[in-house]
């Protein structure tokens, strides 16, 4: 697994001149970056919303070819880059560029437990581990070793899990009920209930492998349980995410004092007092005495 911090540099990301072997020795030699050592392997993003767009850019260059081209220095050079994207981030700090979230096929919402039981558990954990870090690993390393054991023979029974029919129509039934825009999210969520067959030991793909799979591969946001949340589903690279379902916000009625509840608003005006000057008196006192002389 490779880390790539989010202030990297380009030539950190995709390599450069090796400037030791050049001053040293007098010729141009290539120095690789992290996409050569990522490769066959995973390259691991932490606040990956926060990534700069030009290393954005090479990413996803490198994710659509399999391959990673540096022409810079004199230097041309191509070398195999297919590695698993795996990122991190806060949607508070800001959302991801469209282009790259159409990249991420599987999403997973991290959240802590609302359960106390299991927030207990968790703190009591945690508290053991700081008093001995070496025994509470030894502790658990005979589930780590069960769950080892367990992706190794879900590997090598994946290749004889069959994707029936069935399960195709379902999928591309789901992908349709969302509306979905190409292709991806029905290969994606083909690839995903496999593996959860596989994962659960068995040799067909059942349809509560694609449900779960699709939540994976369309996944949900807002608040709420996951029947009433807004649905955003995978659409093209050009508008990588769209609402499912239109969303009506009621304007709220305003009541006043005078007014009844759910009435029309109305605007109140009130009368100007006006205090009568000494000119106004004298106009108001002749008119009062032309009125009376012609009365």
């Amino acid at each position: 697994m490779v880390e790539l911090p989010v202030g990297a540099s380009e030539d950190r990301l995709v390599g450069a001149l090796d400037i030791e072997r050049a001053l040293a020795e007098g010729v141009k030699a290539f120095e690789p970056g992290l996409l050569a050592d990522a490769h066959r392997g995973i390259l691991y993003v932490d606040e990956v919303n926060l990534l700069h767009d030009h290393l954005v850019d090479l990413l996803l260059d490198a994710a659509a070819m399999g391959a990673s081209y540096v022409e810079r220095e004199g230097v041309s050079v191509r070398h195999a880059s297919k590695f698993l994207l795996v990122g991190t981030m806060n949607p508070e700090e800001g959302e991801l560029r469209p282009q790259l979230l159409d990249r991420f096929g599987l999403t997973v919402e991290v959240a802590a437990s609302r359960e106390p039981d299991q927030r207990v558990e968790v703190v009591r954990r945690r508290l053991a581990y700081d008093d001995d870090p070496a025994g509470f690993a030894a502790r658990w390393d005979g589930e780590e070793a069960a769950v080892r054991a367990r992706i190794v023979a879900a590997r090598e029974l994946l290749p004889s899990v069959r994707l029936g029919d069935g399960a195709l129509r379902q999928i591309a039934a789901t992908c349709a009920a969302f509306e979905v825009d190409g292709m991806r999210a029905d290969i994606v969520m083909a690839r995903t209930a496999t593996a959860l067959a596989a994962w659960a030991g068995r040799t067909d793909v059942l349809a509560e492998d694609v449900r779960q799979a699709a939540l994976l591969a369309l996944p949900t946001v807002g608040g709420g349980t996951r029947s009433t949340r807004r649905a955003w589903t995978r659409t093209s690279s050009t508008r990588p995410w769209r609402s499912s379902r239109a969303t009506t916000i009621p304007t709220p009625i305003r009541t006043g004092p005078t007014e009844a509840a759910g009435s029309r608003p109305r605007r109140v005006r009130k009368a100007r007092r006006t205090v009568p000057t000494p000119r106004r008196r004298r106009r108001q006192g002749s008119g009062a005495a032309l009125g009376s002389r012609y009365r």
